[in-house]
């Protein structure tokens, strides 16, 4: 694999694989969630942008004071493993005792976009598998598979 390819893979060449900045994200249009590590690229924006869209609709349900902020602590992706690891650090500005309902959904809201990332390609957002280049493991498409790992499709797919 080279350098380029990489750098793209693990998002350092964000304009390559595309990137959302999920602080201005959060800012603009979910002011309850705050994401401290702010930069997500690739195929898995959507489901990023989706899961704090999520989130945000349960920060402004009833039970969750106006002045909560969920804050976020890390998003980003498994290595060696591959997969997608989101780190929720706390609740501002709500009694810690009444946080355990809210945290329960959030947490079953994050669990289920890590799942759903599993089968989603880092790279383009098309349906993913997980590749090995005896480094580490990627979920990636058939197509970005080979073009940056050199390793074909598994027969029968």
């Amino acid at each position: 694999m080279t350098d380029f390819a990489r750098n793209a893979v693990r998002g350092n060449v964000a304009e390559t694989v595309g990137l959302i900045d999920v602080e201005t994200f959060c800012a603009k249009h979910h002011p309850k969630v705050h994401c401290v590590r702010p930069n997500i690229s690739g195929g898995w924006s959507n489901l990023i942008a989706e899961m704090i869209g999520k989130v945000s609709a349960r920060m402004q349900q009833d039970d969750v004071p106006a002045e909560a902020l969920l804050v976020i602590g890390d998003i980003k992706e498994l290595v060696p493993g591959g997969g997608l690891a989101i780190v929720v650090q706390e609740i501002q500005n709500m009694d810690p005792k009444a946080q355990s309902a809210v945290m329960r959904d959030v947490f079953d809201i994050v669990e289920s976009t890590c799942d759903r990332a599993e089968t989603v390609c880092s790279c383009c957002g098309s349906e993913g598998n997980e590749y090995d280049d005896g480094d580490r493991a990627y979920i990636f498409c058939d197509e970005h598979a080979q073009e940056i790992l050199g390793l074909a499709p598994a027969p029968g797919r």
